[in-house]
């Protein structure tokens, strides 16, 4: 039972961390490069994951 407890840790700690950095990185992306910038740059990163993931 003990190590169910460290790997719902492990994933409660890095959905948290999560939760916390991507605000925090869009929000200073939006800040930096614009709105427009940042949205392209998430659709690219999207587009790539999709592309990866069908193989």
């Amino acid at each position: 039972m003990q190590i169910y407890g460290y790997i719902s840790g492990i994933f409660q700690s890095a959905f948290s961390l999560g939760m916390f950095f991507g605000p925090t990185a869009g929000g200073l992306s939006v800040e930096w490069i614009g709105f427009e910038w940042t949205c392209t740059i998430i659709a690219f990163f999207h587009v790539t994951f999709v592309k990866f993931l069908d193989l």
